[in-house]
């Protein structure tokens, strides 16, 4: 008997945001956005983003879309 197995990658879950320029990975939406902190050569900025995940990452919060 065959069994079929469905994804549960971040690609298959409804809080998946694919990028609009990178097709491997987008942001999850599951949560708020977190603080982030971004140093360039001038300057510190802070800013808040949604968690980068690629699409074939996994994890416990997982909802089909």
């Amino acid at each position: 008997m065959e069994q079929k197995t469905e994804s549960t990658s971040c690609e298959q879950c409804r809080w998946y945001k694919p990028s609009a320029t990178n097709k491997h990975y987008g942001r999850c939406h599951r949560y708020a956005p977190h603080p982030q902190l971004g140093i360039t050569k001038w300057q510190k900025t802070v800013y808040a983003d949604w968690p980068h995940v690629y699409m074939c990452n996994i994890c416990g919060d997982f909802k089909k879309k």
